[in-house]
């Protein structure tokens, strides 16, 4: 199976999350899309890396979010729909159902920071993996227990 994994994985990048978001959606838009959209979306962030003061690549949600409200990528793209896959919309009924069945005999809480998201492309299908890591509530050293948990949804090429 041919695979390829886009992951936005700032720990093993050595650019700002500004440039780090830039060349994902760069990618991105180049493999589900096409070269004209991946073009399209590197000259905006080139448009916005001019404009933008360098203190802010640290925190890019500003200028991220007008640049997609301006069309950075349209709503009808394959890339988009893929994006819209981690909003917390779609994970949270999946999330509510899990602590529904589990949390009422096993007590648990998050574990800060292990969020992790993956978009997977495959020849003729695409998965967009969200997994998380949960922890026992409890602070007594007995009962601790540690899960992590998955979440995957997969698409075709066309995303129809």
């Amino acid at each position: 199976v041919d695979l390829d994994t886009i992951v936005l994985d700032q720990t093993n990048h050595n650019s700002d999350p500004f440039t780090l978001v830039r060349d994902f959606l760069i990618h991105l838009t180049h493999y589900v899309d096409s070269a004209e959209l991946s073009e399209h979306v590197r000259t905006v962030f080139d448009g916005l890396m001019e404009s933008t003061d360098p203190d802010d690549y640290f925190d890019p949600t500003k200028v991220l979010k007008r640049a997609l409200k301006n069309n950075l990528i349209p709503l009808s793209s394959k890339s988009f729909k893929l994006l819209k896959a981690l909003s917390n919309d779609i994970i949270m009924p999946a999330v509510m159902q899990l602590r529904g069945h589990v949390y009422p005999f096993a007590k648990y809480r998050d574990v800060k920071g292990s969020w992790n998201f993956r978009i997977v492309l495959g020849q003729h299908l695409y998965y967009v993996i969200i997994e998380k890591k949960e922890c026992s509530a409890s602070i007594l050293e007995e009962e601790y227990f540690d899960f992590t948990w998955e979440l995957i949804m997969t698409f075709d090429t066309q995303m129809e």
